[in-house]
């Protein structure tokens, strides 16, 4: 996707596992491979790097 506006940019998105995982980035060639390389490394988070979400404080 492309969208005009103040400042042109796209949106990568990548649909696996029932998510819908959205990287945004300027129109420039090198923020393509990034954000493909972003998308690429993406796995679902450890129940190590979670835990210490719990701990934090909710707000309402």
């Amino acid at each position: 996707m492309t969208y005009d506006g103040f400042t042109e940019w796209r949106e990568l998105r990548l649909r696996r596992g029932g998510l819908v995982h959205t990287v945004s980035l300027s129109d420039r060639p090198t923020d393509l491979t990034a954000a493909r390389h972003v998308l690429s490394t993406l796995r679902p988070a450890t129940n190590a790097e979670l835990s210490p979400l719990c701990d934090q404080p909710i707000r309402r």
